[in-house]
């Protein structure tokens, strides 16, 4: 299938599984009943139990399809700008210049502020926590401030691999011929693409909406990082 149908059929089906998730009941009885059963027990437990025999599967099939919806908007996006048709046109996407890649960098970092405000919003109004559970403004305020705090290893992590770099080139190339430092870096760079991989699927299954284009951004931020590196090296073998 063509890469650019293939992202349109995704963001079809996905977007119809979300709308089917709205009409699935959330337990396998009567909403207000079960309420009422959850509503006055006073054991924790007790809550927990009540709730796992009657909740159906609603949550899981809005969250995975939102999350898979948000992927394929955000794809199906940069394939339209990029003009990208087919796999092999991802080689023509030319890297940011250090600047750029350091800037857009913390803004997007930045934007997991309000993605993690939205994410406790939504699942708080979708009765997703309990009603004996903590306000959400605590793990709104707790992660919002790590955050923050984040923001200098973000940017210890950008002038290390900023360092030795030359921008802008092209995402995806190859060494000319490997020593020990390439692996080196090509080990770095491969660690955090997995770890940033897995952070992302993990965002795709807990219907994480906003998180998913910003998890997208690193992912062509870390190639950048890789691909500077690799320039300057074949550039040096050159000479």
């Amino acid at each position: 299938m063509h890469l650019l149908s293939f992202i349109k059929f995704t963001t079809l089906i996905s977007f119809l599984i979300l709308i089917y998730s709205f009409s699935i009941n959330k337990y396998t009885m009567q909403e207000d009943i079960v309420n009422n059963k959850l509503h006055r027990t006073s054991s924790k437990a007790e809550y927990y139990k009540i709730e796992d025999k009657y909740r159906t599967n609603k949550i899981i099939i809005m969250d995975i399809s939102g999350g898979v919806l948000s992927l394929s908007l955000c794809i199906l996006l940069i394939t339209s700008i990029f003009n990208i048709k087919k796999f092999s046109d991802f080689n023509n996407i030319i890297c940011m210049s250090k600047s750029n890649l350091i800037f857009f960098a913390n803004v997007f970092w930045l934007g997991l502020i309000p993605s993690t405000y939205w994410y406790y919003t939504f699942r708080g109004g979708r009765g997703d926590y309990p009603h004996f559970a903590d306000s959400i403004g605590i793990p709104i305020f707790q992660q919002t401030t790590a955050v923050i705090y984040m923001l200098i290893p973000l940017n210890i992590y950008l002038v290390i691999s900023l360092n030795k770099s030359l921008q802008p080139s092209k995402l995806f190339q190859f060494d000319r011929q490997y020593s020990q430092i390439h692996y080196i870096w090509e080990i770095f760079f491969g660690i955090s693409l997995m770890i940033n991989i897995a952070i992302l699927i993990g965002f795709i299954f807990d219907g994480d909406h906003f998180s998913i284009p910003i998890t997208l951004f690193y992912t062509y931020l870390i190639l950048s990082l890789r691909n500077g590196k690799i320039n300057y090296f074949n550039n040096l073998e050159k000479k």
